[in-house]
């Protein structure tokens, strides 16, 4: 199988957009694609377009991806359709970079468009509703809920305004943390703090201003211990990669020392384990195979490691899965502020700081050696990407 690179990727800004559609969205990122890679819109040979909640916000359950990008030239290719929840732009990439990998194409475009943000906001929060068993629902519930006890929940801690049902079953998953490995608070909010600064470092990004832990600690209540600071807001965005063989990217313009190798992509799902069995996690089985697949590991030449979606305590589990010794318990035992700041190993992206270039670039050093991506899908299972 040939090598796989990434030629080039783009971002629109991240935020709410009530002015744009999803189109316009789509359209922002191909454009941006395009110029990034020195490629044409018909030289894309194939297209994999993630996208979750348009069947639910605005009932177009189908052929999303060639309805969205056909006005952008986008026509006569296959076009595939993905979803899989928080992981999906991340799944569309994966084909991609198979599909090239496989010799069925030389350059392939990977894309990601979500519209999520309403003025009606009881649309907006249900959009979430669908992300589990729908058959299953109060079992799911009794399940997070058992698995939160130990830990006493303040009284305030709790917003009375909506919110989404995952902020519940992070928050319980945050709980559990704090019961099993006596994590605080005050921890949680110093990885919220950390990835609101790495925010201020993109001008895309959706928040644009950082956070003390003081002020994370003190923000409106979700509920506990998560804070709004903490918790994956609410966004309308798109972001595109484009992926070539090497015979693709002798066609393209740009220069090509800036190309990226993928050393591997890994797509994992979640299993029926035990709540406390951290050694079955999704993330730790996905990034042992991408290591494995890559040749390379956590201590080994690996540059940083981005972690997306989900509220900043999730990332307590992920870090010592894929960065970090595989001991949950290592992440909690480090002294305040936590070693894991751009100048360090790990940068967690959840303000929106683009995974596959801003994510990458240290504003110092530059582009790491290896890098690895993981964005999370919560109890269903993970992407791993090196």
């Amino acid at each position: 199988m040939t090598d796989v690179y990434i030629a080039g990727v783009s971002m629109t800004a991240f935020g709410k957009h009530l002015d744009r559609s999803l189109k316009s969205l789509a359209g922002g990122a191909l454009e941006g694609v395009l110029k990034d890679a020195g490629c044409e819109a018909k030289m894309i040979e194939a297209v994999f377009f993630g996208n979750c909640v348009q069947g639910h916000m605005e009932g177009q359950d189908m052929v999303r991806g060639e309805i969205a990008l056909r006005p952008y030239g986008i026509e006569g290719v296959p076009v595939v359709n993905v979803e899989n929840a928080c992981a999906t732009a991340t799944t569309a990439f994966h084909m991609a970079v198979n599909y090239v990998k496989a010799g069925a194409a030389d350059i392939a475009l990977a894309i990601g468009v979500e519209k999520m943000f309403s003025e009606d906001k009881a649309r907006m929060f249900s959009a979430f509703d669908g992300a589990w068993d729908v058959h299953e629902v109060e079992a799911s519930k009794a399940s997070f809920a058992d698995m939160a006890k130990g830990v006493e929940v303040p009284p305030g801690s709790t917003s009375p305004r909506p919110y989404s049902v995952f902020m519940d079953i992070y928050a319980g998953f945050c709980r559990m943390h704090m019961r099993e490995f006596g994590t605080t608070q005050e921890q949680l909010a110093v990885i919220a703090s950390k990835n609101h600064q790495h925010s201020t470092m993109n001008p895309l990004s959706q928040f644009q201003r950082p956070f003390t832990v003081d002020e994370v600690m003190s923000a409106a209540p979700i509920t506990y211990p998560l804070t709004l600071p903490m918790c994956s807001p609410i966004s309308d965005g798109a972001a595109a990669a484009i992926v070539c063989s090497p015979a693709g990217l002798k066609r393209l313009k740009a220069a090509q020392a800036r190309n990226i190798n993928v050393l591997a992509t890994i797509l994992q799902s979640g299993s029926n384990r035990g709540i406390t069995e951290f050694q079955k996690h999704a993330s730790k089985l996905a990034a042992q195979k991408a290591y494995e697949k890559a040749g390379v590991g956590p201590a080994d030449r690996t540059g940083r490691s981005g972690v997306a979606d989900c509220p900043g305590g999730i990332r307590a589990f992920t870090f010592a899965s894929v960065s970090l010794p595989l001991n949950p318990r290592v992440v909690m035992d480090w002294p305040l502020p936590y070693p894991c700041f751009l100048s360090g190993r790990i940068a967690a992206i959840r303000s929106v700081v683009h995974p596959l270039r801003a994510g990458w670039r240290h504003p110092k050093k530059g582009r790491p050696e290896a890098a690895l991506q993981v964005p999370s899908s919560g109890p269903v299972g993970p992407t791993a990407i090196f």
